[in-house]
This record gives C-alpha cells, sequence and structure tokens, in this order.
C-alpha cells in the first residue's frame, strides 16, 4: 500500500512513546492498549514495516459495523 512511503511515516515509525500492534493481533489486544494508555491511535506493523494507523474512531467503527 502508499502508506509506508506516504511522507510522514518515518516520523510515525521515530515516534517510541506511540503504541505499536501487529497486524494480526487480536480486536481486544487494540482495545486494551488504547484505554490502558488513554491512546488515539496505534501503529500497526507488519515485522517493521507501517502498515496503517488504527484510529480511536476507526475502532469504534469497525466494532459498531462488527455487531450489525
Amino acid at each position: 500500500g502508499a502508506l509506508p512511503d506516504a511522507p510522514g511515516a518515518a516520523a510515525l515509525l521515530a515516534d517510541r512513546t506511540m503504541p505499536r500492534i501487529g497486524q494480526q493481533a487480536p480486536i481486544d489486544e487494540a482495545i486494551g492498549l488504547m484505554l490502558e494508555g488513554n491512546h488515539e491511535r496505534l501503529l500497526v506493523l507488519d515485522d517493521e514495516r507501517l502498515v496503517g494507523v488504527l484510529t480511536r474512531p476507526g475502532l469504534l467503527r469497525a466494532l459498531a459495523q462488527s455487531l450489525g
């Protein structure tokens, strides 16, 4: 995808304070990380490659859709 080459991707990865999660991690792990540190977003990695950014609103939308 375009995200890893997008401007700012390197800056996101360089920010060691932003929590990271593997792209195969269960959704409850993402929720736990967000709640634990009151984070608004998580970096989604495939090994060490940035593949996305999960935001709190995005997570809520996905949960709402999955609940029907």
